[in-house]
């Protein structure tokens, strides 16, 4: 930050300021908190919406249209951590098949 732009927060501002804080660090300890209730091997892939999420607010607040290869590479790690899932998932004998059909039920 240049020192020529700096302006010091109203105390308005800092109330705001000290109130977001609090309720990012108390949201992240709650879901820390949380992770330690779930496995690992499930809770992984959900944390790869994250760049999904990242992608669409660079988009919608600061104007920053991902290009090809950053969409292709989201593809891949979308289609990475659900098939990590379902592979878990049939590891683990949670999936089940109609016998019939040999579809998902």
């Amino acid at each position: 930050m240049a020192l020529t732009g700096v302006t010091v927060p109203t105390l308005q501002e800092w109330v705001i300021l000290v109130l977001a804080g609090a309720f990012a660090a108390s949201g992240h300890i709650m879901l820390l908190r949380a992770t330690r209730f779930a496995e690992a091997n499930k809770l992984a892939p959900t944390h790869y919406s994250q760049i999904v999420w990242a992608v669409v607010i660079g988009a919608l607040l600061f104007n920053e249209a991902p290009d090809g290869w950053s969409l292709a590479g989201l593809g891949i790690i979308a289609g990475s951590g659900l098939l990590t899932i379902l592979r878990e998932r049939i590891r683990l004998g949670t999936v089940r098949w109609n016998r019939t059909s040999r579809t998902r039920l």
